[in-house]
């Protein structure tokens, strides 16, 4: 009940709880006790202050690490990511967020942006074998042509007419 300087109220969810009551000593013991705790384990895996998550979680395409983002979707995290211990230290991707989509409802109309996590192919001869996963990785945002001059004037736009 302590845990807390701003405690939960449901006509405020995005807002409540809030600010860690850092000022209540068995709040700051069990805080210090959880960070030592961290500390101590990320030693043991060998991670320094310098580590960072892309060497630590990945995606393993033929011979090629491929960092990525995201953690346990059990932490509430928006980017679903769990992976499993592979090595010490290391984690490779498991499961979890495959295709992300955002839209913007803009007063010139819709904007929409997605990525794409697992690539295309299973096939590690195909070129769609790692390429969204290594776009998935730099956050490269893919724009989704919503309108028709953005849909006729992409460059994969292809017309087929089917005739009976």
């Amino acid at each position: 009940d302590n845990l807390w300087t701003v405690r939960s109220d449901p006509r405020e969810p995005v807002n409540t709880p809030g600010g860690l009551n850092a000022g209540n000593a068995q709040v700051a013991q069990a805080l210090r006790t959880a960070l030592a705790s961290s500390v101590l384990e990320a030693q043991m895996l060998g991670w320094t202050g310098s580590t960072v998550w892309g060497q630590v979680q990945g995606a393993l395409r033929g011979e090629r690490w491929i960092p990525i983002h995201g953690g346990s979707g059990d932490l509430g995290i928006y980017n679903a990511i769990d992976s499993i211990p592979v090595g010490q230290g290391v984690r490779e991707v498991l499961f979890g967020t495959s295709y992300i989509q955002a839209v913007e409802l803009a007063k010139n109309g819709p904007s929409a942006k997605a990525l794409l996590s697992y690539s295309q192919s299973s096939n590690p001869a195909s070129p769609h074998y790692a390429d969204q996963t290594e776009r998935f990785s730099r956050k490269q945002w893919v724009t989704l042509p919503f309108n028709d001059l953005q849909i006729i004037t992409d460059p994969a736009f292809r017309t087929t007419i089917i005739a009976k």
